[in-house]
């Protein structure tokens, strides 16, 4: 027997603000993309390792958030592609980050919260190319990463209670 589910509706959370989008969806304005732009100007400002990481904070403090609206305990992995970027970590003595990578596979639960910010990091700093996590089970709800700093929250649950919450971090939802 199959199981229906409901159809789920895909929010974008991201740092983009939606005022600077064109009729068509297409993000006018030119920003950052990636942490290989730390160093680089845009809108007339240096894009600065802190900046970066306090706009890295804001989307791990996003799927916290997530984490704790649905009740999730732990964050399963349902796709995971793994980049080599070494030269990377040296740029930013991240040994360490870069280390965890192997800790992280297809499949794994992983409850410490600790253990999640590594994972999030390593995606959000480019040594892990693709992400998705499941979150709720029941709901099917899952995060997902695409490239250019924009993050997906798949889900058939109401959040307008969440959306309020990620948006005080200084992100984005639409």
């Amino acid at each position: 027997m199959r199981t229906k589910y409901n159809k789920r509706d895909r929010f974008s959370i991201t740092k983009y603000d939606p005022r600077f989008r064109n009729e068509l969806g297409y993000y006018q304005k030119e920003d950052w993309t990636s942490v290989s732009d730390i160093g680089e100007i845009y809108d007339n400002n240096v894009l600065t390792y802190e900046k970066y990481l306090q706009t890295e904070m804001q989307y791990i403090r996003a799927v916290f958030l997530c984490l704790d609206f649905f009740e999730s305990k732990s964050v399963k992995i349902t796709h995971i592609y793994k980049l080599n970027n070494l030269k990377k970590s040296v740029r930013y003595n991240e040994y360490f980050l870069y280390n965890q990578l192997n800790h992280f596979h297809l499949n794994d639960r992983i409850k410490d919260r600790f253990a999640i910010e590594i994972l999030l990091k390593l995606r959000l700093r480019e040594y892990i190319g693709e992400l998705d996590l499941l979150i709720d089970g029941k709901s099917r709800t899952e995060i997902l990463f695409g490239f250019d700093y924009y993050m997906y929250l798949k889900t058939n649950k109401d959040i307008s209670k969440l959306i309020p919450l990620i948006e005080k971090t200084g992100l984005f939802v639409w």
